[in-house]
């Protein structure tokens, strides 16, 4: 006989979002009496297999869920990210910017095209004043606010650099994906080690041209300074 699975084993396969359902503001006491259940009894090994169990608690949990937990309506914005920085004006040169860009791409007329780049630098110029005029804001703010200092600063100093889903070959010759980070730096290794070649110490050989022996070669103080005096002259 297949042991019994306990409800706390059960309902940690539970996925996130119904979780998530309950954590919102429902009838508490009226979906825990709905779920005081002899749990034993319902979910009975002998009369279920584990999916039917499964299925027994998940059907149960979703119906008390459609039936307490009331459903939310659109969720008013955000005020924060509602707020546009631009202004009506600037609304309305973008918006030409992309008709007359839109309109050069069907007709190729260089008249449209010059009146495109004179309101995307219109655009780009009001941009700019609107980025200083946010950065100068911030400086004012840094001795009597200075969390939005550094969050700005930590805005443009974040960077996220990973390496992402990566293919290679097995021994069999056959398309593996790799994902972890140990297995693309050894990926990596043995990309670099084929494209680099290893030379031996001991150099290349060289026959022997000659068998004239260079006599010892003595160099004066004397014969340096008769040289650098003529270098001079």
């Amino acid at each position: 006989m297949a042991p019994t699975p306990s409800f706390a084993s059960l309902q940690y396969g539970l996925s996130y979002s119904i979780w998530q359902a309950i954590k919102r503001k429902i009838a508490y006491d009226e979906l825990r009496n709905s779920l005081d259940i002899d749990w034993d009894q319902a979910l009975c090994p002998e009369d279920y297999s584990v999916d039917e169990m499964w299925h027994l608690l998940k059907n149960k949990l979703l119906n008390g869920i459609d039936k307490y937990i009331p459903r939310t309506g659109n969720r008013p914005p955000n005020k924060r990210h509602a707020v546009q920085p631009f202004s009506n004006d600037i609304k309305q040169l973008l918006n030409r910017k992309h008709r007359l860009w839109t309109r050069y791409m069907e007709t190729r007329e260089l008249t449209v095209l010059t009146e495109y780049k004179r309101v995307r630098n219109i655009v780009r110029s009001e941009a700019q004043k609107i980025n200083k005029f946010k950065q100068e804001s911030i400086a004012k703010l840094t001795k009597t606010s200075p969390k939005h200092f550094w969050k700005y600063i930590k805005t443009k100093t974040n960077m996220s650099i990973n390496v992402g889903q990566m293919k290679s070959m097995d021994a069999d010759g056959k398309e593996i994906s790799v994902t972890e980070d140990v297995d693309k730096a050894e990926m990596f290794a043995q990309f670099y080690t084929k494209i680099f070649t290893v030379e031996s110490d001991d150099g290349p050989m060289i026959e022997m041209q000659s068998e004239a022996v260079c006599e010892e070669i003595v160099v004066s103080l004397d014969m340096v300074l008769k040289k650098l005096k003529k270098n001079k002259s």
